[in-house]
């Protein structure tokens, strides 16, 4: 048998974002607070509210770079 179609479910996520800078011990996130001021939170005490519940890790970095532009030999002219 087919299973239904219908599907009636109710999902909590519990999400904990953090951009910063991974210090070099691999230990810590320092980011800017709302007033420009430098922070450090230690990883292990973000991930305290999750202990002893399964969770999915994912971890992204993001680099930005100035490029030139590049203008086409081929010009036209009328």
């Amino acid at each position: 048998m087919a299973a239904s179609k219908l599907k009636f479910n109710r999902t909590i996520t519990d999400k904990l974002t953090v951009k910063g800078m991974l210090n070099e011990e691999g230990t810590a996130i320092i980011y800017e607070d709302e007033l420009g001021d430098d922070k450090e939170a230690r990883i292990s005490d973000l991930l305290n509210a999750f202990k002893n519940c399964n969770i999915e890790f994912s971890v992204g970095m993001k680099s930005d770079e100035a490029l030139d532009v590049i203008h086409s030999e081929n010009t036209d002219e009328e």
